[in-house]
């Protein structure tokens, strides 16, 4: 499901030009996706020990983000 057809905007999404470790911020949730190699080296799941795992589906292809910034807001 797209976060558009769950009525959630996305206000911002970080890194994704660089593609190493990508933040979106949809308001309610803020998702970190890693390079295995930076997410073993900065263990955040750490800070969220006793926080519920969400298993995700990744069958679908990212969307298509042209930015001339690796900081740009979504609306």
């Amino acid at each position: 499901m797209q976060l558009k057809e769950a009525g959630q905007k996305i206000i911002g999404i970080e890194g994704y030009r660089e593609g190493q470790w990508v933040l979106v911020d949809s308001f309610d949730v803020v998702a970190h996706v890693f390079y295995e190699p930076l997410r073993e080296f900065y263990n955040i799941e750490s800070l969220w020990i006793d926080a519920p795992r969400v298993e995700l589906s990744f069958e679908d292809k990212p969307p298509n983000i042209e930015s001339k910034a690796s900081q740009e807001t979504y609306r």
